[in-house]
């Protein structure tokens, strides 16, 4: 198993991390490549199950975007065929069209996505939400200041959350990019085993009694009438 992880020193914001410990955790005979600004990305020469990028700061967005531009055809060919991506927060923004910083400036993207983005740091948002993915039900929380307007497919189809949107996320391929914080994986351990199962691996998860008492207790709550988003 080869799992690539993209600027953890930068896309590490809102617990996301845990999501790269748990990997570790998961995987621990596997391959877990962490790729920094100043190197070269794993997956240009060689084969990778799992590429996960985590949440990034308005400024580091953009240092991202910059870094992975010439590797934009390469990035969207892995896509194309299937490699299993994982990006949360809001990773995804910068593979759209555009990225608005505070109503100003624009940057461009790498526009492998119809998406336009743009950050209102004065405008955060914030809600609880519950959602699913085929027959499995997604628990997690967000709190953003950028807005995504986007053509592309949902990644989870929304039962509630604080705003009227069907969906949540993008999801091209196996290529699942969600603003929910995290960590989604320790969070959401059945949607856990349906990614895992996408890159090969159907054993046990590590501590899934755990976290599978843990989302039932979550999921009941966030099931109640009376709880606010």
């Amino acid at each position: 198993m080869t799992i690539e992880i993209l600027f953890p020193e930068l896309a590490n914001l809102y617990g996301d991390n845990g999501n790269v410990l748990y990997l570790e955790k998961s995987f621990p005979k596997g391959k877990i490549i962490k790729t920094s600004l100043n190197d070269e990305p794993y997956f240009l020469k060689h084969k990778v199950d799992l590429i996960y990028m985590g949440t990034l700061s308005p400024n580091n967005e953009v240092k991202v975007i910059n870094k992975l531009l010439p590797y934009k055809k390469k990035i969207k060919e892995k896509i194309d065929k299937g490699t299993v991506f994982l990006f949360t927060g809001n990773a995804t923004e910068v593979l759209g069209k555009s990225l608005t910083l505070n109503n100003s400036t624009t940057v461009e993207g790498l526009g492998i996505f119809s998406i336009e983005s743009k950050i209102d740091e004065n405008n955060r948002y914030n809600s609880l939400f519950l959602g699913t993915i085929d027959d499995i039900k997604v628990v997690g929380y967000k709190s953003q200041s950028s807005f995504m307007k986007s053509d592309e497919p949902g990644l989870f189809k929304v039962i509630r959350e604080n705003n009227n949107e069907a969906f949540e996320g993008v999801h091209v391929n196996n290529f699942f990019g969600t603003n929910l914080l995290g960590p989604i994986l320790v969070l959401n351990p059945y949607f856990t085993r349906y990614l895992y199962s996408l890159i090969g691996y159907n054993g046990p998860l590590y501590l899934e009694e755990e976290l599978i008492d843990a989302y039932d207790k979550r999921l009941e709550e966030y099931s109640r009438a009376d709880l606010k988003f």
